[in-house]
């Protein structure tokens, strides 16, 4: 009984951590609009946010150019990687 409680606790909560890596990219926000943080921001404090989101949007290029990597590794191998 108590056996049948873990896996059932433990499938939902593999489920629950799919289900959020899943859809992060969907829920993404809009980028922030720049006339508008001419409004709150300085010239300085915006140079320094757009430097973040060129290096957030360059980590996460990077990132998908490995997973792509290593997808075409899989296939090479034969060892099921994703179409």
């Amino acid at each position: 009984m108590i056996w049948t409680i873990l896996i059932i606790a433990v499938l939902a909560a593999l489920f629950i951590l799919i289900k959020k890596n899943g859809s992060s990219e969907l829920e993404r926000p809009d980028p922030p609009d720049p006339e508008l943080a001419k409004q709150f921001f300085s010239e300085s404090e915006r140079r320094q946010i757009e430097a973040e989101r060129r290096e957030i949007e360059a980590a996460e290029r990077v990132m998908r150019e490995q997973d792509e990597q290593e997808k075409r590794d899989k296939r090479r191998r034969g060892d099921g990687g994703e179409y």
